[in-house]
């Protein structure tokens, strides 16, 4: 029996035969004249194609002529540029709260001037420890 090959195959490097036998491999397990049938390939060429597929761990022979999709290399792209794109969100996401959050802490230091005008030093040092708590200051200190 073969060894596998350490790498996966990259997108780039699967041409159209491969690309439909992983499309008929999704669907469920298939034998070579199966897949032959169904993508227009020639079953030898479907043989060869599985065989490279499998050297790289993406197929499995389970039985004599009964192969399954084990890992798609074309969802490691999906995976990478979903990752790049929920990292661009969190991004945005993280730029808003920022934003706020200075927002929220401008808004508190007015309230406290006022506080502080109206009742005196205790409030304000009330006022100060909630504010120390919003910037995450356990001390109470500014």
């Amino acid at each position: 029996m073969a060894t596998k090959a350490a790498s996966v195959l990259e997108p780039r490097q699967l041409n159209e035969a491969d690309r439909k036998i992983l499309d008929e491999l999704r669907e469920g397990r298939a034998s070579p004249s199966y897949l032959a049938e169904r993508t227009g390939v020639e079953q030898t060429y479907i043989n060869q194609r599985l065989r490279r597929l499998d050297e790289h761990g993406h197929v499995e022979n389970l039985a004599r002529g009964l192969w399954e999709l084990v890992d798609d290399p074309r969802d490691d792209v999906d995976r990478a540029d979903a990752t790049a794109d929920d990292v661009a969100e969190l991004e945005r996401e993280v730029a808003d709260l920022q934003a706020r959050i200075e927002s929220a802490q401008e808004w508190l230091e007015a309230t406290i001037e006022a506080i502080t005008n109206v009742n005196g030093a205790e409030a304000e040092e009330n006022a100060r420890a909630a504010q120390a708590a919003l910037k995450g200051d356990e001390d109470g200190e500014d």
